[in-house]
């Protein structure tokens, strides 16, 4: 299955170059971006987005660091929906995914 990232995951990573220096910033967008491309292979490995299952969209998430990788299939494809900071409040999961 071919992994793609919506835009507002892509501002996402951008707003990780704001928060670290770029040489650590670098080296953690390539660990979410290579963690994102396993799901190729291994998509329903993720657990449920318990704030997003009254979307009934099938969001689910894995972990790179301290981040949450949220994605969905749709089509055989996965798209990557959003990547979540775990330090944030957990409701701006859905604020973001209700925009």
């Amino acid at each position: 299955m071919e992994v793609l990232f919506t835009g507002p995951a892509e501002e996402q990573l951008k707003k990780i170059y704001c928060h670290y220096p770029e040489n650590v910033a670098e080296d953690l967008v390539e660990k979410i971006l290579l963690r994102a491309e396993t799901l190729a292979h291994f998509a329903d490995r993720g657990r449920i987005v318990e704030e997003l299952r009254f979307m009934d969209q099938g969001h689910r998430f894995v972990l790179q660091g301290n981040y949450k990788i949220i994605y969905r299939q749709l089509n055989g494809k996965i798209y990557v929906t959003d990547v979540f900071a775990m330090n944030q409040n957990p409701e701006s999961i859905i604020k973001r995914h209700e925009e």
